[in-house]
């Protein structure tokens, strides 16, 4: 007979692995500027929760030493696009902030995306 601790290994090895854990950021990159509205694409680790958008008001995007709010954020499989209303060029790149809010950033295993501050913008 198989005792709990035996039992909750062979679960977790036959679901590939042990304690869940929140989606990570990966990297955030510009993947659209000029003349179309400056887009911050962040790729996460694990799969994201489609159905949990977060306002656009839990990012702040600095670009050009200006802080702006996104006009709008979708979310695809492990990535979340925060597009601006405008092209906001930075060569730099600039710097991505997320607050936890409600709804939050989630992964599809329910857990919420940590907030983050001053993460790097690949150009």
């Amino acid at each position: 007979m198989f005792g709990i601790g035996t039992l909750k290994t062979a679960v977790l090895s036959r679901l590939g692995g042990g304690v869940a854990t929140p989606p990570l950021l990966l990297t955030a990159q510009v993947v659209s500027t000029s003349p179309a509205p400056t887009k911050v694409r962040m790729t996460f680790d694990k799969p994201l929760d489609g159905t949990s958008i977060p306002p656009t008001s839990a990012f702040l995007i600095v670009r050009n030493s200006i802080g702006r709010n996104p006009q709008t954020v979708s979310i695809a499989g492990s990535t979340c696009d925060a597009t601006m209303d405008a092209d906001y060029g930075d060569p730099g790149g600039g710097t991505i902030s997320y607050t936890v809010g409600s709804p939050p950033l989630k992964g599809t295993n329910g857990l919420n995306v940590a907030t983050f501050n001053n993460v790097a913008i690949s150009p």
